[in-house]
Order: structure tokens, then C-alpha cells, then sequence
């Protein structure tokens, strides 16, 4: 695999000793995916778990990708939220930045009109991404 970082040429990248399951002497290529994947089914069976990726791992990792792509296309670097987190999740966060931007765009207010607003529920910037996030999180299996 190769990869760059902003104006330096590809490079090849190289599998961190931690992410390394089989022995030193085991050649690059073919023959080194090959080990790794018995070495995977090896532990997935002495360990009681999956061996092969079921389809939540595929939508990740398409996600992932998505992300990445992203991240090459418009030169900007996506944030851990983008990665990880929902649509949903992701949508509600943009919609309290712009309200942010838009409240400093804004004409000042004081502290009494902000109160009021408050007070009547007039605004309520966090609502909508608390609620995504409660929801992910419950869909998650974290409460």
C-alpha cells in the first residue's frame, strides 16, 4: 500500500509491528496475506469469535473510505466525529456550527433577550445533536 501527506510524493506504507500476526520471516505479498488470514481464523476460533466480517464491519469500512476520499478530494483533514459517528450525528453537529456562525453574523443581544429566549424555549442549539447522540448511543448499546 502507498500513501502521501499534502505535496510529498507516494511513498510505501509499511504494517505496524502491532498490527503484525505472523513471524519476521514471512515474505511481503501474497504469501504474507495469506498467513494473516489463518492467523486471524486461528485466534477467531481459540477465542469463540467471528473469523470473517459480517456486514456491519463492510458498511464501516465503506464509511471509512468514504471518509478518506473525502479527506483526498478536498485537501481537508476529517475529524474523528466524521469518522466514527452517524449521518444523523454528523448533520446535527454541522447544524450547531452554522447557528454559531450565524449567531455572531447576527445583531447583538442582551443578556435579558438571551435569557428570554432561553426561558421560551425560542432556541435551543444543542436539542437536535443531543438527541442524535442519545440515539446512537442507545443503538449502540450504551444505555
Amino acid at each position: 500500500m502507498r500513501g502521501a501527506q499534502a505535496g510529498k510524493p507516494l511513498a510505501d506504507l509499511s504494517i505496524p509491528e502491532s498490527y503484525r500476526r505472523v513471524p519476521p520471516a514471512v515474505p511481503a505479498g501474497l504469501p504474507f496475506n495469506v498467513a494473516q488470514l489463518y492467523m486471524r481464523m486461528a485466534e477467531g476460533i481459540r477465542e469463540g469469535k467471528p473469523v470473517s466480517p459480517d456486514f456491519d464491519v463492510a458498511v464501516k469500512r465503506h464509511q471509512l473510505l468514504d471518509v478518506i476520499q473525502k479527506a483526498s478530494d478536498t485537501g481537508i483533514r476529517q475529524s474523528r466525529m466524521r469518522v466514527l459517528s452517524s449521518l444523523k450525528v454528523v448533520e446535527e453537529a454541522d447544524k450547531v456550527a452554522r447557528l454559531i456562525i450565524e449567531t455572531y453574523l447576527a445583531p447583538n443581544k442582551t443578556f435579558r433577550d438571551a435569557w428570554d429566549m432561553v426561558e421560551n424555549h425560542a432556541v435551543d442549539p444543542l436539542r437536535g445533536f443531543s438527541e442524535a447522540c442519545r440515539e446512537e448511543l442507545r443503538r449502540l448499546g450504551a444505555f
